[in-house]
């Protein structure tokens, strides 16, 4: 599976302009444009024209500053949120819903039926019939003088099985052209409930049990969901037994991370600054780092089959870092304020992280690095009295703890198989937590 997802976050408009009038004694009025460009030059025309003799006096306006604070305002919220694309990505990420809401929702499922309508004609009686018989025969004997009783009996009596019969047969088929009809209703709607019933079913099924065709489905519905302030190309595979997603983000071989700041000034004018190395180094780390969770959230939405996922950031033949996430830890993550560089050591990994910048590592060598992460992963989740810990953490705990000769041992093999994560007894998690809420007392 490999998709193409194009960059959906427009850059940071070249100039924002904003209109005014003023007036000047011998000349009338005038319409002044202040014009602000992304570099931060601050411009004027006057009635259409770059120079002109009323320039000092569009100045002197009571709406000129208005008109400047508001460019200014519009550029500076632009910058940041264009930057806040690239180094936000993190918190940007989705979290995959719940297992036991799907299965719930699967469990209460139901299958609805056709409710048929009763024939409301209501069925012929022998008294209705008489009493009917009756008034008819009041009015063919109708007579002043005689009540002609006898013939009103008999008129009655020589035709009550008759109508009765015929209004029954009349009742009888009219119930049959009912019960018809409502047989062609049932079957119809029903059909149709089965059919919403079965593509609900499936839906969910799909979702939960990660069929390999739903899955390739929803993965090329991606570049429709993901919003990137760059393009990248993304190649996956899906071992649906085991639940594992192996992915690869291929990203541009020049990656352009915005250097530039907005500063504010007092006059309500800012300033457009180039952003320090340090700066540039470490947005660049949140934005490469930010985009494994980022994708990560997408790849376990395809499906709650996917258990787990390992994405690799390359850059043509080289690459930046390997990290492997699974869906219990990954979803118990607040992204909203995930420190994106903290957490990554938290999770099996491949990198070269030194201080603020990210080395690209040979593909032959990543490779081997991967398979040996991968051990370390397994032994992780096949050991419960296991827990990870970064090479910083281990460290820190060393220094800090006497007794620690095992932990010792396995930060000395972690350093000397380049791996960035330490696999070390459950024990040494309680003490971490207990090293850092110490130091956060003392501040």
């Amino acid at each position: 599976m490999k998709i193409k997802i194009n960059k959906a976050i427009p850059g940071i408009p070249m100039v924002y302009k904003r209109s005014f009038t003023f007036s000047t004694r011998s000349y009338g009025s005038h319409c002044a444009e202040v014009i602000l460009t992304k570099d931060g030059e601050y411009s004027m025309n006057i009635d259409g024209h770059a120079y002109s003799p009323h320039e000092a006096a569009a100045k002197r306006s009571s709406q000129y500053k208005s008109a400047v604070m508001a460019v200014s305002i519009e550029m500076q919220q632009a910058m940041e949120a264009y930057n806040d694309a690239f180094i936000n990505l993190a918190i940007q990420t989705v979290s995959p819903s719940n297992r036991l809401i799907l299965e719930n929702q699967l469990n209460q499922l139901v299958l609805n039926k056709y409710i048929r309508q009763k024939c409301m004609l209501p069925k012929p009686s022998k008294s209705d019939v008489e009493s009917d018989l009756r008034e008819e025969a009041d009015a063919k004997f109708f007579s002043v003088w005689k009540g002609k009783s006898s013939q009103k009996k008999q008129f009655i009596s020589e035709n009550i099985e008759t109508e009765y019969h015929k209004r029954l047969s009349n009742w009888e088929e009219l119930k049959r052209y009912h019960e018809a009809i409502q047989d062609y209703f049932e079957a119809q709607t029903n059909k149709q409930y089965q059919k919403e019933y079965n593509k609900n079913k499936k839906a969910i099924e799909d979702d939960l049990y990660g069929d390999t065709a739903f899955v390739i489905e929803r993965f090329k519905e991606l570049p429709n969901k993901l919003k990137l302030p760059f393009d990248i190309t993304l190649e996956c595979g899906y071992d649906k037994k085991s639940g594992v997603i192996d992915a690869v983000a291929s990203l541009p071989s020049l990656l352009y991370i915005p250097d530039k700041k907005a500063v504010s000034f007092a006059t309500g004018k800012i300033g457009v600054k180039d952003k320090l190395k340090r700066e540039v180094d470490e947005d660049t780390v949140k934005t490469m780092l930010g985009l494994s969770y980022y994708l990560a959230g997408y790849l376990f939405s395809l499906s709650f089959n996917v258990n787990i996922v390992r994405l690799s950031v390359m850059a043509g033949y080289s690459a930046y870092y390997w990290i492997e996430f699974n869906r219990k830890s990954f979803t118990s993550l607040r992204f909203s304020c995930l420190n994106p560089i903290q957490d990554f050591f938290r999770h099996p990994n491949v990198i070269d992280y030194k201080k603020t910048s990210i080395a690209l590592i040979e593909d032959s060598i990543f490779r081997r690095r991967i398979r040996d992460a991968i051990k370390v992963a397994d032994a992780l989740a096949g050991n419960g009295k296991l827990v990870a810990l970064s090479i910083k953490e281990a460290e820190s705990i060393c220094k800090n703890v006497a007794g620690t000769d095992d932990l010792k041992q396995a930060l000395k093999e972690a350093k000397s198989n380049m791996s960035t994560i330490v696999l070390a007894n459950k024990k040494y998690q309680n003490i971490l937590n207990e090293i850092e809420d110490g130091g956060q007392n003392m501040e």
